[in-house]
């Protein structure tokens, strides 16, 4: 197995010797190389040498792509590499493109530039939106937890009136109707408001989770072609988390009432809360009660 081990490619040391890896020559290295043989060599000032231990860590892969970045081909010469970007054309020029007429009064920078400024700043938004997915995962888990109990208040309310239906048949059937509608009046509105708030978190949070994967991808990248065609694909904004019916608390609890009179079919009734007693606590929010 020692024989398949990577050895040093200057002096054929172990792999337990070795610690680093030129982006540029594609050599491994020992400590003493590289201060001594590779320090050497025409340019190595410029080349980046990173420990083989970071190989494969978003360090490496952007030293990857900045090594690849002055190799991108000019799609309108191709015998020419892509040197400069035109902000106001969004497009790669190489130098001859640069000085065409077309050009003339645009806003030209450095290929090198431009590509380090969009991907410092795509790594931002992509830390923001990490840092706001948590808000809009935890206001969706809330909001489906309220659209559940209003929705399973609606069908109790829902199910006790259609068994009432059945007990008095056909004499009854008007009221349950009547009484229906007044419950569509009463809770729909509200469960209503609360699907349509965790549809919007739900979108929000399949938009930045999505976002974030694409980001992530091109961060992972070892492409800078792709990755500069994918920084135009990408808005950058984050989703307001200022959502209407956040706030939107549910309604009692509604029973069937039934009078003890025959043949009265009910009315819809929200129980009425009372103080039973109060208890003075450091507590400055409470934000759950027992169930009454």
């Amino acid at each position: 197995m020692a024989q398949n081990l990577a050895v040093c490619e200057f002096c054929d040391l172990s792999i337990e010797r070795i610690a680093w890896k030129c982006i540029n020559c594609e050599l491994i290295l020992c400590d003493n190389c590289k201060t001594k043989r590779h320090a050497k060599i025409k340019g190595s000032e410029e080349h980046s040498v990173i420990m083989l231990k970071q190989m494969g860590t978003l360090e490496s892969k952007y030293s990857v792509r900045k090594l690849e970045l002055p190799n991108i081909i000019c799609s309108s010469h191709t015998e020419e590499k892509c040197t400069a970007y035109c902000k106001s054309c969004s497009k790669k020029l190489c130098t001859f493109c640069a000085v065409e007429e077309n050009h003339i009064g645009h806003q030209i920078m450095k290929l090198e530039t431009f590509y380090n400024e969009k991907v410092s700043e795509l790594t931002s938004l992509n830390n923001k939106m990490n840092e706001d997915l948590p808000f809009f995962i935890k206001n969706l888990k809330i909001m489906e937890i309220r659209c559940q109990k209003g929705t399973d208040n609606y069908n109790k309310a829902k199910q006790q009136i259609v068994q009432r239906e059945k007990d008095i048949k056909e004499k009854a059937t008007l009221k349950a109707e009547v009484l229906s509608r007044e419950l569509d009046n009463l809770l729909k509105p509200q469960n209503d408001t609360l699907n349509k708030t965790k549809e919007s978190l739900q979108k929000n949070v399949d938009y930045l989770e999505e976002t974030t994967a694409i980001i992530d991808t091109m961060l992972n990248s070892n492409d800078a072609k792709q990755v500069l065609d994918t920084l135009f694909s990408i808005e950058n904004e984050l989703p307001s988390k200022d959502i209407e019916g956040l706030n939107v608390s549910l309604k009692s609890q509604v029973d069937l009432f039934v009078p003890i009179l025959p043949l009265r079919f009910g009315s819809l009734v929200m129980p009425k809360l009372a103080i039973k007693q109060s208890v003075q606590t450091p507590l400055k929010t409470v934000k759950c009660f027992e169930k009454l």
